[in-house]
């Protein structure tokens, strides 16, 4: 498979899909790296939890200084995520009904999001995060650039979020995208209430579409390259409850996601970038590991899928 890279055009007839999956993000944060420095151009994102985020601080970094703009933005956002380490604020209270919590948690991120996954099990949003606190909003109102969003410069974003009273996607464009709106995009309702968007309660966009193709799809783009940060395959066959539970949602996630490449027309070439083999060996709960080491593995990851797709 091979990526033709941008001409001296400022857009090259591509869309880009991304799927969320929290932490794994990295991986689809290296694809693009190693897309946009081969000289892709997009015209189109659609993305959501915190590739959402990612789709947004791309097409300001678009807007300011093109691709390496979108490289440098993306790289500045992941390292920010990895240096607040924002299971601190949530996980002090676990100290509260868990005595030694901590321990784990100095161990390893993953080993806490294995204890936060059974606390979610027993406690509400309001149990866990009674102030309903989001460490994700320091680093975007440091870090989002409204105005570059709505640059002609910048591609067209898509970001979904889910109605919760509904289960409509809602979708926000670029000069809506908002603290609010990026946060309800990742929203993940075991920990965190549900975000309040003109007096709609939204959470997370992967329970509505992962990612949205429907507005990518009407623009009839020249290609659709899709970024699966889900295993759309896996060896084996679940046996723990919490694998079990991981594994149906990835099959209906790829189910949903494959209804809507049925309808892709016939003049768009689509090319797929998947991460089964990054995530094989990863529990569940590494969604939210958000150690350094951790995203830099997924990055590097995600750099080799592409390598290994354009040598195919």
């Amino acid at each position: 498979m091979v990526i033709m890279p941008a001409s001296g055009s400022r857009y090259d007839g591509t869309a880009l899909a991304l799927q969320g999956g929290g932490s794994h993000g990295a991986f689809t944060w290296g694809v693009l790296d190693a897309l946009f420095e081969f000289g892709v151009k997009p015209d189109a994102v659609s993305g959501l939890s915190s590739r959402a985020i990612l789709a947004a601080m791309a097409a300001q970094g678009f807007a300011r200084d093109g691709q390496d703009g979108a490289r440098s933005a993306m790289a500045k956002f992941w390292n920010r995520v990895a240096a607040t380490d924002w299971l601190t604020p949530i996980t002090k209270a676990f100290g509260h009904w868990l005595p030694g919590f901590e321990i784990g948690r100095n161990v390893s991120n993953t080993i806490a999001m294995q204890g936060l996954s059974a606390m979610t099990s027993m406690f509400g949003p309001l149990s866990l995060n009674p102030l309903g606190q989001n460490p994700l909003r320091p680093t975007l109102a440091d870090l989002l650039n409204q105005p570059a969003l709505c640059d002609p410069a910048a591609p067209t974003l898509y970001i979904a979020a889910t109605a919760v009273e509904t289960g409509r996607p809602r979708t926000f464009s670029n000069a809506e995208i908002t603290i609010d709106a990026l946060l309800a995009s990742a929203c993940l309702p075991p920990i965190f209430p549900a975000v309040i968007i003109d007096g709609v309660a939204c959470l997370d966009g992967a329970y509505s579409g992962n990612p949205p193709l429907a507005p990518l799809i009407a623009r009839q783009p020249k290609r659709l390259i899709l970024v699966r940060a889900q295993s759309r395959q896996r060896v084996g066959v679940p046996e723990k409850p919490a694998e079990i539970h991981n594994r149906i949602q990835e099959l209906a996630v790829q189910t949903a996601v494959e209804a809507e490449l049925s309808i892709l027309p016939a003049q768009t070439h689509l090319i797929e970038y998947n991460a089964d083999t990054a995530l094989a060996d990863l529990p569940p709960a590494s969604r939210l590991n958000t150690e350094k080491a951790f995203l830099d593995r997924l990055f590097l990851a995600g750099r080799a899928a592409h390598r290994a797709a354009e040598a195919a």
